[in-house]
């Protein structure tokens, strides 16, 4: 099984409690997306879908949130916002399960985010930062600033894969308080592992493409 790295736990536990607790009506997240946004993702309000290629083929779809929330530097005392995207399964249930372990069919967990220290994007064209391929930031101090950074890890009952960006543009399409949307593609590269083919994880890229309507919520404390 491949380590999951403690920064995206802690980052999606904060993010899927987010969108456990949206404070709008579905009227209101409506409302919020433009009628007039031709390019707006053909994917329903609050979810996401990406189609993965290269050393892991798949199509995957899920709930999508987005939030922000402000920490204290422990040694600087300098406040730093941090902005985070998830793309979860739709059961909040399956990123606590270990789907390796299940004896019956594949069972497919997952998870994603997109990351950058500062405050909730507007609409335009960003880049994706290179992350280390083989180790995602430690810390919230750690998350570049300019650019994104975006990590993925799945695991079933014959593959894994542990991935961060090296390269690629996220386009924001939409951008209010409540709502979120755009389109993305990325390359990523990491660990990827399919088990019945060896015995170790080995290196490999994978080319992720995905669009999103992503739901705002309102930060717990005490989650960083």
């Amino acid at each position: 099984m491949l380590r999951r790295y403690p920064s995206l736990q802690y980052a999606l536990a904060f993010l899927t409690c987010a969108a456990l607790v949206v404070p709008m009506s579905a009227c209101d997240a409506i409302g919020s997306f433009t009628e007039d946004d031709e390019d707006a993702p053909e994917v329903e309000i609050g979810r996401f879908e990406m189609t993965l290629s290269g050393a892991l083929q798949d199509t995957l779809s899920g709930l999508a949130v987005f939030s922000t929330t402000t920490k204290e530097h422990p040694d600087t005392g300098e406040e730093v916002t941090l902005f985070g995207l998830a793309f979860m399964p739709d059961s909040a249930d399956a990123l606590a399960s270990d789907a390796a372990s299940s004896k019956t069919a594949p069972q497919t967990w997952f998870a994603s985010q997109i990351v950058r220290v500062s405050d909730r994007p507007d609409e335009g064209e960003y880049a994706f930062a290179q992350v280390d391929k083989n180790s995602f930031p430690d810390d919230i101090w750690s998350f570049p600033e300019e650019s994104f950074a975006f990590s993925f890890q799945t695991e079933d009952t014959v593959r894994s894969a542990v991935v961060a960006s090296q390269g690629g543009t996220l386009a924001i399409t939409n951008s209010t308080s409540a709502t979120l949307s755009g389109r993305f593609e990325v390359e990523t590269a990491g660990l990827v592992h399919v088990y019945s083919a060896s015995d170790r994880p080995s290196e490999g890229a994978i080319t992720i493409e995905g669009e999103f309507k992503a739901l705002g919520g309102a930060l717990p404390e005490g989650t960083f």
